[in-house]
This record gives C-alpha cells, sequence and structure tokens, in this order.
C-alpha cells in the first residue's frame, strides 16, 4: 500500500473520531440539559427520528470549528423548528 492511500485512510480514520467525539458531546449534553424531560433513549431517538446524528456527521466540517454551545443551540433550533418541545435549557439559545 502507498502513502497516499495509508495518509488518507489515515485521515478518514481520524475524521470518523472526531465526528463520533461531536456526537457523543453533543448528546450527552441534550441529555444533562433535558434529562427532566427526556430519557436519554428517548433523546436517541429524537435525534434518529429529526436526523440530527447524521446532521452532525453532514455539517463535520462547520460544526468541528464551532463550540458545543454554538452546536447545541443551532440543533436547538432545528429541532424547534420540527415541533420537539425544548422548553428546560435551551435559555442560551433564545
Amino acid at each position: 500500500m502507498d502513502n497516499d492511500c495509508k495518509s488518507s485512510q489515515q485521515s478518514n480514520k481520524e475524521r470518523e473520531k472526531d465526528i463520533l467525539l461531536i456526537q457523543n458531546r453533543l448528546f450527552r449534553l441534550f441529555c444533562e440539559r433535558h434529562q427532566e424531560k427526556y430519557t436519554s433513549a428517548e433523546m436517541d431517538d429524537l435525534f434518529e427520528k429529526y436526523g440530527i446524528w447524521e446532521l452532525m456527521r453532514d455539517c463535520y466540517d462547520t460544526f468541528h470549528i464551532e463550540g458545543d454551545e454554538a452546536i447545541y443551540c443551532e440543533l436547538v433550533r432545528i429541532l424547534r423548528c420540527d415541533g420537539v418541545d425544548l422548553c428546560e435549557g435551551t435559555e442560551i439559545c433564545d
């Protein structure tokens, strides 16, 4: 295997690792802030239903340079637009 191929594979692995870290941090943040209303299983269902997991993957290039609070507020806006009730824990996004 040539060096370019190895480098590309390593680069893809690093990207996947970074995406998982972003998804994990944001999921934990949502669970923490909305634990009164949603269990972690329910939050996972919301993320799946409204495409939040895939959105974090698709928007990695933007999200990896933003802070967690900025990403959180963007995801809150998206979920609110889809009709998800996220009253508690979203005051910083208003």
